[in-house]
């Protein structure tokens, strides 16, 4: 049985939820053959990339997959690539990042290994709007996914990360309104995700 780890965030910015988390805690335990393990990050540079570590060493998973969310993206978006910057953004509550830098003596970048245009096609063909994304910003989500990608860089771990938009509730009393989508339907993306990951 194959094990896959699936990541959201903590809430952050002011929000009462992170939808990232709420639809992973929606996944089932398993499906088929495919053992799911749900954790949250703490949306924190440094703080994330320790609890991801030892989620790594603690479940020795299969593939991650990790999401955040995308206030202002309209639909699921996969990215493809995590690089070496960071913006702080008052964040960085113990001085993680210096010069804007993830790790001074890291790769410029890092490219996912999950099947990103496969997982892409997937969740289109599930109805669900997906679109392959090429940057992941420089918030915490990049940290995560360069970190994630650093680490197990050469070995047969698949890793990636994938955005989502506000959920429906989060969009009520925003001017203008952003878009939004609900949380059953991001729910299943990342079942479908789970399917089309090896």
């Amino acid at each position: 049985m194959k094990k896959v780890l699936v990541t959201g965030f903590t809430p952050f910015m002011g929000e009462s939820v992170n939808p990232s988390y709420e639809a992973v805690n929606m996944l089932p335990d398993r499906m088929d053959d495919i053992e799911i393990i749900k954790a949250q990050i703490t949306t924190e540079f440094g703080v994330s990339k320790d609890e991801l570590l030892q989620l790594l060493a603690k479940h020795k998973p299969d593939a991650v997959i990790c999401f955040g969310q995308a206030g202002g993206r309209p639909n699921i978006t996969v990215e493809k690539i995590a690089v070496n910057y960071a913006l702080t953004e008052g964040y960085d509550k113990n001085n993680v990042i210096v010069n804007n830098t993830i790790d001074p003596l890291g790769n410029a970048a890092y490219f996912a290994t999950i099947p990103t245009e496969k997982i892409v096609d997937a969740i289109n063909k599930a109805g669900i709007p997906c679109t392959l994304s090429l940057s992941a910003g420089a918030f915490v989500c990049n940290y995560l996914m360069y970190n994630l990608l650093q680490k197990t860089f050469g070995t047969s771990l698949l890793g990636g990360f994938i955005h989502i938009p506000y959920c429906t509730e989060q969009a009520v009393g925003k001017k203008p309104v952003p878009p939004s989508m609900e949380l059953s339907v991001v729910c299943l993306a990342m079942k479908t995700a789970i399917k089309n990951i090896f």
